[in-house]
């Protein structure tokens, strides 16, 4: 039995002490309690293994040293090596539990940013979709439009023949048909079928007449020189028309009121 008073345990050699039954401690930390018994009786110990991993006891040292001065305390009981073991334990638990929320919550942000990345490219899918089933819009500039060599000097345009009467008033202003059996037209779009002639005329189908008719166009040309002077001239009437309109003659019964902004 203990030659340490109130302590039950079992000495197997000197300073050597096992469980009182005689049997090993089976784990490093199961001695502790014994041990912290062993100090406040005022001796060191240590636990040591005897031999084998389920064979620990507790070994006396020797006592510990009073201090001299009254006012100082007594010297620090040094940690048992199981309770370092158990703290070192825990704290590296409690790091392997905060590096998992970590790994968790990182893996919630990839995964809400994969999500909303999916949900843009899903909008993108659809915006192509309907850009792709819009049907195509053609400017009315770009429609049927008919295109002929132009001669140098001269300014040439096709001209629908709808009647009689617009063949002479664009004559009377200076525009002549061309007389070109070998001139070559060309339509840049699918609408325009295929050119054919008025005598030596170039002529074009261009569409349909409100009788329900071919409507067609002949290419007719103007000097360059009368050309820009019949603009200047429709430019000057325009002009004059605008001024008339904006100021009337002073003393002109039953013209134009004048239009003023406050």
């Amino acid at each position: 039995m203990s030659k340490i008073e109130g302590i039950n345990l079992t000495e197997l050699r000197d300073g050597l002490y096992v469980k009182a039954d005689g049997e090993y401690y089976a784990t490093n930390s199961a001695p502790n309690a014994s041990a912290n018994m062993i100090r406040e009786k005022g001796f060191q110990c240590e636990i040591v293994q005897c031999g084998g991993d389920k064979k620990w006891a507790i070994k006396i040292t020797g006592k510990i040293e009073q201090q001299q001065d009254q006012g100082q305390s007594e010297t620090p009981t040094p940690a048992a090596s199981g309770d370092f073991d158990d703290e070192y334990q825990r704290k590296v638990a409690k790091l392997q539990v905060l590096r998992n929320t970590a790994i968790d919550d990182k893996r919630d942000e990839q995964r809400k940013k994969m999500d909303e990345l999916d949900l843009q490219i899903a909008e993108e899918e659809k915006r192509l979709q309907i850009s792709q089933n819009r049907p195509k819009r053609i400017s009315m500039s770009s429609r049927d439009k008919l295109v002929a060599p132009q001669r140098p000097g001269y300014v040439r345009r096709f001209v629908n023949v709808d009647t009689h009467m617009r063949m002479t008033f664009l004559q009377r202003r200076g525009w002549v048909l061309v007389q070109d059996v070998e001139l070559e037209i060309e339509a840049d779009t699918d609408n325009v079928k295929n050119p054919s002639r008025l005598g030596s005329t170039p002529m074009q189908h261009v569409g349909t007449t409100k009788m329900g008719g071919s409507q067609k166009a002949v290419l007719m040309e103007m000097p360059t020189a009368d050309y820009k002077a019949l603009k200047a001239e429709e430019q000057a009437d325009i002009a004059n028309q605008e001024r008339l309109m904006r100021k009337p003659p002073q003393g002109v019964e039953g013209g134009y009121g004048g239009l003023s902004v406050e």
